[in-house]
């Protein structure tokens, strides 16, 4: 996933927790607002103003040392550029503990089954 399209700064990310709908699986839960204001005066909208869709992938202290939850960021963005998503949304993915041992279909699956039920994939 391009830099362009990461989610950034703090009103775009209290947006999405406020407004947001939340959709959970064994391993993610996502918040995700469909027809967000990318344009929420913070940095990441400055950059481009025709993209479609942000996204953040959150990995919390308790997850691991930092070495797994880079891991685990770089293996759910490499996911996510496998999938064409549609709409104008911004989406918050928190992932749990347990995912560095799935496999990548299985992370593929997963996040298939919560994309479709938050209605951001076909």
């Amino acid at each position: 996933m391009k830099k362009v399209f990461s989610l950034k700064g703090k009103k775009c990310f209290s947006e999405v927790y406020e407004n947001g709908v939340r959709h959970r699986t064994d391993s993610f839960n996502a918040v995700i607002v469909k027809k967000c204001r990318i344009d929420c005066n913070s940095i990441c909208s400055k950059k481009l103003n025709d993209v479609e869709f942000k996204v953040a992938v959150i990995t919390g202290k308790k997850f691991g040392k930092a070495h797994e939850r880079n891991r685990a960021r770089r293996r759910i963005r490499a996911v996510l550029n496998e999938f064409t998503l549609n709409g104008k949304f911004c989406m918050c993915i928190n992932v749990y503990n347990g995912i560095n041992s799935k496999s990548f279909a299985e992370l593929k699956t997963e996040l298939n089954v919560l994309l479709i039920k938050a209605g951001v994939l076909k």
